[in-house]
């Protein structure tokens, strides 16, 4: 296996996205400033159908066969496009007819002579059947070379080329990536020529991690310490960049501020909002206790005082403590601290 990180997607079981899914669901509520209406789907949120040219969905309790084309995200439900019945009406009610692939799945087929490995044989079914066959099983004492690179996915602040930085800082109207020469400036007091080729070397990586976390929607990038005229020389770069996510976002230009504007589709929540959901802050903080105890021997009992959030989690999920055993060699046991809220924890056995 290759130790740089070429691509990404979280998927579980417990809480899909619904990208690609059909059903058959109801409008509720039709909304002529929005030109659209709102369809009941029998999940937590309704999902929204937009008019077309020739059909305007405006009969309420109607049963429409509908397709999740962009999934809940960003404080907004699902988005739905129009499908051909196959069902008679008296077969018709609210209802899942058929699942969309899963980010592995689609990212199984994004490298399909790629090599497969797994932590565990219970991960078998979420492949794709055909592919089953070739999968490798990882020993437990395996260590993944790309752990910290997938850390860093998660984290607001990257190091780039020759100590420079970016940070990102997602809002609901957009996502905003500074970069920064400031440590690159002290070691080699950087001139225009300097930053021109610093900018130059960091860009790709930026990029990267653009398609790597998943992020959507507008983006802006502010390069670092150039005037706007030299700013323009790199749209070439960026278009060519774009050009090689498999989403093939679209840069825009630049804007009357110096920012790079790029637009990317989105499909699916991105990893920063994935992990801002409760099960997601689970995992994050299974990840920091593991990293905590690494120094105790395996079938070490780590006691874990913690708030009623994570506690509940862990309760309902069971199956977390013991892939948390799998992979780590040590047994759980959570106990409810009422000096901690939410998903804080402290370790009792530190």
């Amino acid at each position: 296996m290759g130790t740089d990180l070429q691509d990404f997607a979280y998927y579980s079981p417990l809480t899909p996205d619904g990208l690609g899914n059909q059903y058959i669901g109801r409008i509720t509520q039709y909304v002529p400033t929005l030109k659209g209406a709102f369809v009941d789907i029998g999940e937590k949120e309704c999902g929204f159908l937009a008019d077309e040219k020739d059909k305007t969905f405006n009969q309420e309790g109607e049963f429409v066969h509908v397709q999740i084309v962009k999934s809940a995200q960003n404080g907004k439900g699902p988005r739905l496009r129009p499908q051909a019945f196959h069902t008679s009406p008296s077969e018709r009610s609210i209802q899942l007819i058929q699942y969309g692939a899963t980010p592995i799945d689609t990212l199984i087929a994004r490298y399909p002579d790629a090599p497969l490995y797994i932590n565990s044989l219970q991960y078998l079914h979420i492949l794709p059947t055909n592919r089953q066959s070739h999968c490798h099983v990882l020993s437990s004492s395996h260590k993944n070379p790309l752990q910290d690179q997938i850390e860093d996915l998660l984290s607001p602040i990257i190091s780039l080329p020759n100590g420079m930085t970016a940070s990102f800082s997602p809002t609901p109207a957009a996502i905003v990536i500074d970069m920064d020469t400031a440590q690159a400036t002290q070691s080699h007091h950087t001139k225009l020529s300097a930053q021109y080729a610093l900018n130059q070397q960091a860009l790709p990586l930026i990029m990267r991690h653009i398609q790597l976390r998943n992020l959507s929607g507008a983006i802006l990038i502010d390069l670092a310490g150039l005037p706007q005229r030299k700013r323009k020389t790199f749209a070439h770069m960026l278009t060519t960049l774009t050009n090689l996510d498999p989403l093939k976002p679209k840069f825009l230009g630049f804007s009357a501020l110096g920012f790079a504007e790029i637009l990317r589709p989105r499909l699916r929540p991105p990893l920063h909002e994935l992990f801002s959901l409760p099960y997601g802050q689970t995992l994050e903080c299974l990840c920091q206790i593991w990293k905590q105890h690494t120094h105790f021997p395996p079938s070490t009992l780590l006691t874990i005082e913690c708030g009623k959030l994570l506690l509940t989690l862990m309760t309902d999920h069971p199956e977390l403590s013991e892939e948390f055993y799998r992979f780590s060699g040590y047994r759980l046991s959570f106990v409810l601290s009422p000096a901690l809220t939410g998903f804080q924890w402290k370790s009792a056995t530190l």
